[in-house]
């Protein structure tokens, strides 16, 4: 928010080239082989105002977009993927979505976000740490883009962040609610087998509980 304050106050009536200048100040960073390079500009992208936002909006989603995959270099940075996503959905938000916001996010690219977004909520990378992704998918979960398919039915089931779980058991509760959904049936189902496959034993247990419950209820 003080970022935002202070581009708002100080860039506000600058020419287009300063904006740019600035704007090409953060993007390279986003891509950095510097995870916390990619943690910080990626937040404050997300922090920008419409007005700086606009000035090339395209190529700041481009690089936020990079900057959520999963390469085999950035496997363990879970952060800044994390970072990465939580900015695309304010500048999105920030920037608006077309037509409804001239100027806004054209349809096309709205559908690549989701992809992103979608990848992040797939991913369930794992290492001696344990589930590294779950911070990426929650990430993934609360976007504020508009157009979420089911949207509705998946407000009756998540509840606004903070999400106040605190055991395996209270997640896994969740979204065994949301795999009665249709549109998200099969991530929720690779989620749960990758689950029952970790190295954490609590884990393990309660994705196994989960899932036979809900099976017998099937």
């Amino acid at each position: 928010m003080e970022l935002f304050s202070l581009f708002g106050e100080y860039f506000r009536h600058q020419p287009v080239e300063k904006l740019t200048a600035l704007l090409n100040h953060f993007l390279p960073e986003v891509t950095s082989n510097n995870q916390q390079a990619r943690v910080g500009n990626a937040l404050a992208l997300g922090s920008m105002p419409r007005f700086l936002l606009t000035v090339s909006w395209p190529k700041v989603i481009q690089q936020l977009c990079t900057c959520a995959l999963i390469t085999d270099k950035t496997l363990q940075w879970a952060e800044s993927r994390k970072n990465a996503l939580t900015a695309l959905s304010l500048v999105c938000t920030t920037v608006g979505i077309a037509p409804s916001s001239p100027g806004g996010v054209d349809q096309v690219t709205l559908a690549g976000i989701f992809r992103t977004f979608i990848d992040g909520f797939e991913d369930y990378t794992v290492d001696s740490r344990g589930d590294i992704e779950a911070i990426v998918r929650e990430s993934a979960i609360d976007p504020t883009i508009p157009h979420i398919e089911q949207l509705e039915e998946l407000r009756s089931i998540i509840p606004p962040p903070p999400l106040g779980i605190s055991t395996e058991k209270e997640c896994f509760d969740l979204w065994m609610k949301v795999m009665r959904l249709d549109t998200y049936r099969k991530v929720v189902i690779t989620g749960l087998v990758s689950s029952i496959g970790s190295l954490t034993e609590s884990l393990v247990k309660s994705s196994s509980a989960s899932s036979k419950l809900t099976i017998e209820r099937f």
